[in-house]
C-alpha cells in the first residue's frame, strides 16, 4: 500500500497576522492591566479611604516587567505603540513621585496617592505621568467640585423644610472643625478615584492624538 504525505499548508501572511501579537494589541492588554489595578485602588480607597501596598508595589512591578520584556516602542499609548524599555519605565515610576511627593509633604494627599501614581509612571513613562498628572488634577477639582455642589444642595433642600436645622448645621460645622483640627482628618473626596478616572481620560486622549503638546519629554 503506497503511503501517501500528508501535505500543511504553506504559512502566508494572513495566517502569519492572525497567529501573531500586534503592537496595538499587546499595549492594549498592557493598558488593561493597567486599568484592572485602577479599578481596584479606587475601590479600596473609596470604601477604606487607602490604597494597601499589596496592590501598588506588585502593579509598579508589572509595569516595570511589561516594558523591559514586551516588544519596544514609543509607549503604550502612542501612535506607534510598545514598551519604553526599562529605564523608560524606571524614569516614569520616579518622575510619578516627585510630582506628587510635594503633595504628600503638605498633607494635600495620602502617601498611597503618591505610590498609585509612581504604579501609573511605570506603565506610561515620563511623558505619560506628565500628560496623566494634568488631567488627573483636573478630574480631582471636577469631583470636589460635584461633591460640594450636591452636598450644598442636599442641604439646602433639607433646611428649606426644615429650618431649625440650619442652627443643627451651624454646630455641627463648628464641630467638625474642632474635630478636624485635633485630629488632623478631614471629609474630602478620596484622590485614588480621581487618579483612577483621570487615567483612564489620558489613556483615551493619547490613544486619539489629543495630547501631543503635553508629551515634550523624551520618550526614554
Amino acid at each position: 500500500m503506497a503511503c501517501t504525505a500528508i501535505r500543511f499548508p504553506e504559512p502566508n501572511e494572513e495566517n502569519l497576522h492572525m497567529l501573531s501579537l500586534t503592537p496595538a494589541l499587546i499595549s492594549n492588554l498592557a493598558l488593561a492591566t493597567l486599568a484592572a489595578l485602577l479599578g481596584v485602588a479606587a475601590w479600596c480607597d473609596f470604601t477604606q479611604r487607602r490604597i494597601p501596598n499589596l496592590l501598588v508595589f506588585p502593579g509598579a512591578c508589572i509595569g516595570l516587567l511589561l516594558n523591559a520584556f514586551l516588544p519596544e516602542g514609543y509607549g503604550f499609548t502612542s501612535a506607534l505603540p510598545g514598551a519604553l524599555g526599562i529605564l523608560g519605565a524606571i524614569k516614569g515610576l520616579g518622575l510619578g513621585l516627585v510630582l506628587f511627593l510635594p503633595m504628600y509633604m503638605v498633607r494635600v494627599m495620602g502617601a498611597g496617592d503618591v505610590k498609585l501614581m509612581a504604579m501609573v509612571g511605570a506603565f506610561v513613562g515620563m511623558n505619560g505621568v506628565v500628560a496623566d498628572t494634568v488631567i488627573v488634577f483636573m478630574t480631582g477639582g471636577c469631583l470636589s467640585l460635584l461633591y460640594l455642589l450636591r452636598r450644598k444642595a442636599f442641604l439646602a433642600r433639607i433646611e428649606r423644610f426644615f429650618p431649625a436645622l440650619l442652627l443643627l448645621r451651624i454646630h455641627a460645622a463648628d464641630s467638625s472643625i474642632a474635630s478636624s483640627s485635633g485630629s488632623g482628618k478631614t471629609e474630602s473626596v478620596p484622590f485614588g478615584v480621581a487618579i483612577a478616572l483621570g487615567t483612564m481620560a489620558y489613556i483615551v486622549l493619547a490613544r486619539q492624538g489629543l495630547l501631543g503638546a503635553l508629551h515634550f519629554l523624551p520618550v526614554s
